[in-house]
Order: structure tokens, then sequence, then C-alpha cells
């Protein structure tokens, strides 16, 4: 018994690393495609779109704690 969840968590643990696909028709999203200013791919006509970059954002984590 122990051995059948071990194996079944496994499984559903490798499930969650399908490929997924970008862009693809049947997406349940809005969100596909690529979103790469000028150079953007696939883009979804039902997102707002802005014509320039605002800024940048900078994500420091703290690796000491």
């Amino acid at each position: 018994m122990k051995k059948q969840a071990i194996v079944l968590a496994a499984a559903l643990l490798l499930f969650g690393c399908s490929k997924m696909e970008l862009g693809s028709q049947g997406a349940k999203s809005v969100a596909t495609g690529s979103a790469g200013g000028a150079a953007a791919t696939n883009v979804n006509s039902q997102l707002e779109r802005c014509a320039e970059p605002f800024g940048t954002l900078a994500v420091n984590e703290d690796h000491t704690a």
C-alpha cells in the first residue's frame, strides 16, 4: 500500500513537469505568447499593450537568511 502511494505521488509530481504550450489556441487563459516589447510574438489582442516600457524592476533576494 505504501509503495503504491509513493508511485502515485511521483506520477503526480512528474505530471506537473509537462510541457506548456505558450500561445496555444487551447489555452484556458488570455495571457499567452511572449511579452518582449517590440519583439513580442503571438500577442493576444485582448490584452492591453504599452507602446514603450515604463521602467525597470530589480529584485534583490536576501541570500543570508
